[in-house]
């Protein structure tokens, strides 16, 4: 590296040295920037640089920003991978959203992919002060609800941003320093795309009329962070439950309006879909009239189940099964969904997980055949004491979000469904008749998923 001028202390420095990053990766002068930065306080083991290959631009140019970023990376010793998506992925998206949304929903569910795949702590982005700027100005002209106009957050669940406080030139500083030439994305100078229209033509003009217009943003910004902080109503515990609509708040609607940004933005993660304002709106008045709702949107749905509001990624998963080893007392098997079966109490007692009263306990003998942990399928039955009933009508009886029950997994053995493990996603757990027991319970095998 070569010092040619005073480098910022990179935010998060003194959390980068406590889990792996996954560092969002274009190419351009702010992600290499960012990158050569964390390249200086993360172990090369625990830094990964991933580019998302839009498919937007020519394919001689991409070739070419490809290989400079390979060439890049390779200088500063961090793994580098591509991710190409392609037109029938944005398609999905563009249609309600614009190519530009389209292409950020999509590139975070690659980094969270990635993040997950490698058992990172954090997805690292290149957002600048003129990134935050220019986001602030296009939520104000845009008419969106005022918790949006907080602008980019530094930091929310995995997601960082170590560079917001720098300025697009003091990254370029930074890759001058370490020698390092970045590419340039020629879309930059069309203005059909919103971002550049706004950069290239809306900021100069207030510019040349407010002269101290981006310290006046960015203390506005800072203070609509501070009146919806991320902390608050909807911000903690785990999202699949959902949350309960007491703890939204009311009648005061601002306070409702702030928890159910957060609840949002928390639910969704990395897998991001903006909150429009009339998907907003529907939501606020089921909050507000304590009614159960069933509202889906731009592949989201939010549903408010037993005074629990639930937000969901409509979620379609491949048909899946595991099959159990009945021969090991203790097993613990990956399921969809980022989840796991506990099979005995010491696999988890090691997962720092505790059986209580509703947890399943299963007498092995009573189990025809083999046993397999799957998916539920559409003509799923399950025989309960008094009656029989579809599994697809017992997950909806018992609360489980609509966005959730292609992960509920279910116990089938020789004979058929034994159980349905809806518990983890905010309904139940509900057990066979042939399989209950009157046996002493420290005698059964017990089933948790977490």
């Amino acid at each position: 590296m070569n010092s040619t001028a005073e480098i910022p202390k990179l935010d998060f420095s003194t959390e980068l040295s406590e889990g792996g990053v996954i560092c969002a990766f274009s190419g351009g002068s702010d992600s290499l920037g960012l990158l050569c930065l964390l390249s200086g306080y993360v172990a090369p083991i625990n830094l990964h640089a991933v580019y998302v290959d839009h498919d937007l631009r020519p394919r001689e140019e991409l070739e070419a920003e490809i290989a400079l970023n390979r060439k890049n990376c390779k200088a500063l010793g961090v793994e580098y991978t591509i991710v190409r998506l392609y037109p029938e992925q944005m398609a999905q998206y563009e249609k309600d959203f614009g190519t530009e949304a389209a292409a950020r929903i999509l590139r975070y569910r690659v980094l969270e992919q990635q993040r997950q795949m490698h058992s990172f702590r954090y997805i690292a982005t290149a957002h600048t002060r003129e990134d935050q700027i220019e986001t602030v100005l296009m939520r104000l002209f845009s008419g969106k609800a005022l918790p949006s106009l907080a602008g980019i957050r530094r930091d929310c669940g995995n997601i960082i941003r170590p560079v917001l406080g720098f300025s697009h030139e003091q990254l370029r500083d930074v890759c001058r320093s370490f020698g390092l030439k970045w590419s340039e994305d020629s879309t930059n100078s069309r203005s059909d795309y919103l971002r550049n229209a706004v950069r290239n033509s809306v900021i100069p003009a207030i510019s040349a009329s407010f002269g101290s217009y981006e310290s006046a943003v960015l203390d506005f910004a800072s203070r609509m962070q501070d009146l919806f902080p991320l902390k608050g109503p909807g911000s903690e515990g785990d999202c699949r439950l959902g949350i309960s609509l007491d703890e939204l708040g009311g009648p005061d609607t601002a306070a409702v309006m702030a928890s159910i940004y957060r609840f949002w933005d928390r639910a969704l993660g990395a897998d991001f879909v903006p909150l429009s304002r009339s998907m907003y709106d529907r939501i606020s008045q089921a909050v507000l009239g304590r009614r159960s709702v069933n509202i889906s949107a731009s592949g989201v749905t939010a549903s408010i189940i037993r005074g629990r509001l639930f937000i969901t990624r409509d979620i379609e998963v491949p048909y899946w099964e595991r099959r159990i080893n009945k021969e090991k007392s203790e097993e613990t098997i990956g399921l969809p969904g980022d989840r796991r079966l506990l099979r005995g109490p010491q696999s988890a007692r090691l997962c720092g997980v505790k059986p209580d009263a509703k947890t399943l306990f299963i007498d092995p003998e009573t189990v025809s055949g083999n046993l397999l942990v799957t998916q539920a399928k559409a003509s799923d039955t399950i025989q309960l004491d008094r009656r029989t009933v579809k599994v697809s009508d017992l997950l909806k009886e018992t609360g489980v979000p609509t966005g959730y029950r292609a992960l509920v997994p279910v116990l089938r053995d020789d004979d058929g469904v034994v159980a349905v493990l809806g518990r983890a996603w905010g309904g139940t757990d509900r057990l066979c008749r042939k399989c209950r027991s009157a046996l002493a319970r420290n005698g059964l095998c017990s089933y948790i998923v977490v």
